[in-house]
């Protein structure tokens, strides 16, 4: 109700207290006035809800456009909205003292008047004791003749008090609750999703309404400590992400300046473990960036690809070499077999040393297989010599001299093979006393096993070798027999 509406009621009240005087008190001019007076205060308790509902619909808009001003990451606290005073037109109550005194009732009013303002003013406050006491007076000066309006404003105004306490007190459960769920997540480290869940609390706590004094601030200050806590977090985590990124991108392109450099290597089995290490170091490294990440792996790849693409080709030759010297050699084994029991003694013996040339110009034919077919050619050979041997001996002198060059033959081998393995375990204990770099501890466990590795190999040798030295020992033997049964 503003000032104007005032001015019009109280000048239709002066008006009806005009009228009133001039009447003569008849039964029905006041049944007319009671009436008159009974409908001008329906009026004005119609007039005045609307006009208090309006207001207090303005005040929860205000309250929200305050809340709602708040950014997403630095909002800041929805201030209290202190309560408009209320002002009500004071209705001019007519006095039958002739000489212009207050009667007690009009004292009376005046003072429902203010206990009503003063429910008023406590709006968005906590204080039922002030309530109490405002309500233990106002039955006290209350009697039959309380105007009608007065008695409306007073429980509008208690009815309006208890709804912003309701709702004071609505505002501060949810607030809490929001505060239990921001500290529930202040550690997270599910970036993005955790900021948007801050975001969605942020605009839920703009959208709870005033909590009341303190704890609107005090909640809101804890709020706010929370959600900064997470967001400082967040933004430290991602200026590290940003720093890892780039010391991953200067890692990686050394390391595609590395692997560069060994591309056209043909130190096969030492640069292959360079370059599986570059690659644990490459996954080491982490994530560079989208764009510079890919064209950082093209590079290092592309020289990858074409060091393994060349050892492989390297590899693949090898094998067919090997394919073709299995060939060769399956064919001299049965080729020596099939002549291993002729008396054709002069032509045989010639080609057995022919096949024996060509078994050592055939090659390598791997692991797997050139030791047994060494073991067939050899043996086929030497039952053809043994009988070849038995019939020469009838000519003792061609036999004795046949024995002293197989002895010389026979003593080089052993003095050949003695040497190498002396090279041999000279190279074995290097290796087996040759300490791991310290610095390159992360690759211990594949050095140590490189290590194992060639140290066993080194003793296959050395095992091989004294293999052959006995059977060495073993022929010397057998033709220092025959020789002393040919001295005899």
């Amino acid at each position: 109700m503003d000032k104007t509406d005032i001015n019009v009621n109280n000048a239709e009240e002066a008006k009806e207290e005009k009228s009133v005087e001039e009447t003569e008190h008849t039964a029905s001019e006041v049944v007319e006035t009671k009436e008159v007076e009974t409908q001008e205060v329906e009026s004005e308790v119609v007039e005045t809800q609307e006009v208090e509902t309006q207001e207090v619909e303005a005040e929860v808009v205000e309250t929200k456009e305050v809340e709602t001003k708040a950014s997403v990451e630095t909002e800041k606290p929805a201030k209290k909205v202190a309560p408009r005073r209320r002002e009500y037109r004071q209705p001019s109550y007519r006095s039958n003292n002739q000489f212009g005194w207050e009667s007690l009732d009009t004292v009376q009013d005046e003072r429902k008047q203010e206990l009503i303002q003063e429910i008023f003013d406590l709006s968005g406050e906590e204080n039922e004791e002030k309530i109490e006491e405002i309500q233990e007076e106002w039955e006290m000066i209350h009697d039959e003749g309380t105007d009608k309006r007065l008695e409306t404003r007073f429980e509008r105004a208690l009815e309006r008090h208890t709804a912003s306490q309701e709702a004071i007190d609505e505002a501060i459960a949810i607030k809490t609750d929001l505060l239990r769920q921001a500290e529930e997540m202040k550690e997270s480290t599910r970036w993005n999703k955790t900021a948007d869940k801050y975001k969605s609390l942020q605009k839920e706590w703009r959208n709870s309404g005033w909590a009341g004094d303190p704890d609107n601030d005090e909640l809101w200050d804890k709020f706010q400590a929370v959600n900064d806590h997470f967001f400082n977090r967040r933004k430290e985590h991602f200026d590290q992400r940003v720093e890892r990124i780039q010391k991953a991108a200067e890692i990686k392109a050394e390391l595609v300046e590395k692997v560069k450099e060994y591309e056209e290597s043909t130190e096969w089995k030492s640069t292959s473990a360079v370059m599986h290490q570059a690659m644990d170091d490459w996954k080491a490294a982490g994530f560079a960036g989208r764009g510079t990440d890919d064209k950082l792996w093209a590079e290092f790849n592309e020289s990858r690809q074409k060091f393994f693409q060349r050892q492989n080709e390297h590899f693949e030759g090898l094998r067919q070499k090997q394919k073709d010297a299995f060939d060769t050699k399956t064919n001299l084994v049965e080729l020596a077999q099939e002549l291993q029991d002729s008396t054709d003694w002069e032509p045989t013996r010639i080609k057995m040393e022919e096949f024996m040339e060509e078994w050592r110009e055939a090659g390598y034919s791997g692991r797997k297989h050139d030791n047994s077919l060494w073991e067939a050619f050899q043996g086929a050979r030497d039952v053809f010599y043994k009988n070849f041997h038995s019939q020469q001996s009838f000519n003792k002198e061609g036999r004795l001299e046949e024995i002293e060059t197989e002895l010389e033959n026979v003593n080089a081998q052993i003095d050949s093979l003695e040497l190498l393995n002396e090279t041999i375990i000279a190279k074995y204990d290097n290796l087996l006393n040759r300490a791991l770099p310290a610095e390159d501890h992360e690759s211990f466990p594949e050095l140590n096993e490189a290590k194992e590795k060639e140290l066993s190999e080194l003793q296959g040798y050395i095992t091989n070798n004294n293999k052959s030295i006995n059977e060495h020992f073993d022929t010397l033997d057998r033709l220092n027999n025959e020789l002393d049964k040919l001295n005899r």
